[in-house]
């Protein structure tokens, strides 16, 4: 590639394209170096809240995950990177994001429901199951 660059431009064009390059990939450096350490920061928080037993879908979780979208937005937009892709490479976003939504309640109406229901069939099919085996006792044991 750096002979196609040489044979179609003067040198100084080149060396010009060369120094921006480096130049370009000096400053993605610094920039990821930076956008790594206020992601951390964000990470870091949200595992502080976490550790004080924070509940999911708390406002905390909700504010950093909307910062962190954000600044990998804001990153992969200057860069001109996936978003997918980079979100992807950072598997504490999606632990973030999960602690952002809020998990659904129990239904309770439901489980009332179900003991309301369960409790005295289980009950009659244990008396059943204690009839039968005093009934097998009284059959093989002749009666006494």
């Amino acid at each position: 590639m750096l002979q196609l660059m040489q044979s179609t431009e003067n040198s100084s064009a080149t060396q010009g394209g060369i120094l921006n390059a480096k130049w370009r990939a000096i400053r993605y450096v610094f920039a990821k170096r930076s956008f790594e350490s206020q992601l951390a920061t964000l990470l870091r928080a949200a595992a502080g809240h976490e550790a004080n037993q924070v509940p999911a879908g708390a406002h905390e979780y909700q504010l950093l995950s909307a910062e962190a979208d954000s600044l990998c937005s804001t990153f992969a937009t200057r860069w001109n990177l996936d978003i997918e892709n980079l979100k992807a490479r950072i598997p504490a976003l999606l632990r973030l994001d999960s602690l952002s939504t809020p998990r659904a309640a129990l239904n309770y109406a439901r489980f009332t429901c179900f003991g309301l229901v369960a409790i005295p069939l289980v009950c009659f099919l244990l008396g059943t199951v204690a009839g039968l085996v005093r009934l097998g006792f009284h059959l093989v044991a002749g009666g006494h």
